[in-house]
């Protein structure tokens, strides 16, 4: 069997306006900046910790984020991943990510993922707090485990490339005095632009998705 070649790939979102800003390619250790809008106030980094290896069996990755940016911002997160491999005729097909109900690769998130990120319903998690302007949140993601491609059910994956994404946005969040009304800002901002609202506890920096 040829060796089995695996990607992790991060994607770093930096969004006022839901703007993508930095890809980086986990297995080629390669970052490759397109900003295509220039937002003074947020910039978001994703901190990850990598062991380069054979890509088989449980491989480290950790995953988390920091607003290194001016303000105090709400975030939120999707991921997404493929297999994909190449058919008879050299055409690229998608190989389903869950055999039987059960993922083909496992990712095995971080209990702070429970319990610090609400699921959407929409493809999207959110992060409950407001993270402060250099904060980081606690990781998401320890590790993903790879099948036993010997076995008969996933042997058409052993050649096949498996890439797993992640996109975080970032939307500024009123917390200071001086903003009047900044729980109706807040909430009309977070609405327009992530489609939920959010009810911010300003004693916790809590927040409550609606």
């Amino acid at each position: 069997m040829s060796r089995v070649r695996k990607k992790l790939w991060v994607v770093c979102g930096l969004s006022v306006l839901l703007v993508i800003g930095t890809t980086l390619a986990v297995w080629h250790q390669h970052i490759q900046h397109t900003n295509h809008l220039e937002a003074d106030t947020i910039k978001a980094q994703v901190v990850e910790n990598f062991t380069p290896s054979e890509p088989k069996d449980t491989v480290t990755k950790d995953v988390s984020f920091k607003n290194e940016g001016t303000t105090d911002v709400f975030v939120r997160v999707a991921y997404v991943e493929t297999w994909e491999k190449k058919d008879k005729n050299n055409e690229t097909m998608l190989l389903s990510n869950q055999l039987s109900g059960k993922d083909v690769a496992t990712k095995n998130w971080t209990d702070s993922f429970s319990a610090d990120w609400q699921d959407g319903g929409d493809g999207w998690f959110y992060y409950k707090y407001v993270l402060p302007a250099g904060g980081s949140t606690a990781k998401i993601l320890n590790n993903v485990t790879f099948p036993d491609y010997m076995q008969e059910a996933y042997q058409n994956y052993g050649d096949a490339d498996y890439s797993l994404y992640f996109k975080v946005e970032m939307l500024q969040a009123s917390t200071g005095d001086a903003t009047l009304n900044k729980d109706t800002v807040n909430q009309e901002a977070s609405q327009t632009v992530f489609g939920k609202s959010a009810d911010v506890d300003y004693k916790t920096n809590a927040v409550t998705w609606q």
